[in-house]
């Protein structure tokens, strides 16, 4: 099964993010729904591989893409 917060939190550290924000990121992923994490998780790698944008601020990138 795939750790889609672990994976997630890999791919907006590469892209720039500061890992400081770990704890305060995985607080606010636990309060999304199983539905919105994947789809955040999806939104975001693909982006990423695509070279598009995701924010920098990795809860403001989660909340952007899990809609």
């Amino acid at each position: 099964m795939i750790d889609y917060f672990e994976t997630t939190w890999d791919a907006l550290v590469e892209n720039g993010s500061s890992r400081r924000n770990r704890e305060a990121t995985k607080h606010f992923w636990d309060t999304l729904t199983a539905d919105k994490q994947r789809r955040a998780h999806d939104n975001i790698t693909r982006k990423l591989r695509e070279g598009r944008f995701v924010h920098y601020d990795p809860i403001r990138a989660i909340k952007e893409n899990c809609r």
